[in-house]
């Protein structure tokens, strides 16, 4: 248990350093809208300390949660011969970093919100496991809308349509939501699989 905890001070000790850096680099940018972003992250950084002093977080959803924050603060700060890591494209421009990175952020929501749920959902949901899956995936876009909440009040407050993009962008946003959701839940029930299957071989071999 004491080197949990040393693992999430450590790990809430890199995500306020890296905020602050990124807040620091975006105000030299005039980077208003990831200046948002990293007041953003610090108000939830002090949040999931204030829950972790009450809640005794795993390091397996502290760890991932802290690496997308990285990942997204990065993506919308850093450039590569002068094009910012959001916006660089991949498989000949068919999706880019910044759709990387939803999918990334939905799947460890995804997981997370399993993970957190799962003990309190009544069995008959449990064993309907495609409904199940579904509501899990329509929380975790919940979740993801969030984040569209922020972008339109750095549109709204800060100009930042530039940065945010069009309608059509924000359309990619949510259907890479959905895909690291699906995948998430497709994890999930893979490995379910698995281990039902290991268990029954376990109680095959008793017998």
């Amino acid at each position: 248990m004491a080197q949990h905890r040393i693992i999430a001070k450590r790990i809430a000790l890199f995500t306020a350093c890296y905020s602050v850096f990124f807040l620091l680099h975006a105000i030299y940018d005039d980077n208003y809208e990831f200046i948002l972003y990293s007041f953003v992250l610090l108000f939830l950084l002090l949040a999931l300390t204030y829950i972790y002093r009450r809640v005794e977080l795993s390091t397996w959803i502290v760890v991932p949660l802290s690496l997308f924050g990285f990942l997204h603060l990065l993506g919308g700060n850093w450039h590569i011969n002068g094009v910012r890591l959001y916006d660089i494209p991949f498989f000949g421009g068919v999706i880019h970093f910044d759709n990387v990175v939803h999918t990334i952020g939905v799947f460890i929501v995804t997981v997370i919100l399993y993970n957190l749920l799962f003990p309190f959902i009544d069995q008959r949901v449990k064993d309907r496991y495609i409904i199940f899956y579904f509501l899990i995936i329509l929380m975790a876009l919940g979740i993801g809308s969030v984040n569209d909440i922020i972008e339109l009040i750095a549109v709204l407050f800060f100009n930042a349509s530039k940065g945010v993009g069009n309608y059509l962008n924000n359309a990619f946003d949510i259907v890479f939501n959905a895909l690291g959701a699906t995948l998430a839940v497709t994890v999930i029930h893979v490995s379910l699989a698995k281990q039902r299957k290991l268990k029954l071989l376990g109680e095959i071999s008793k017998e």
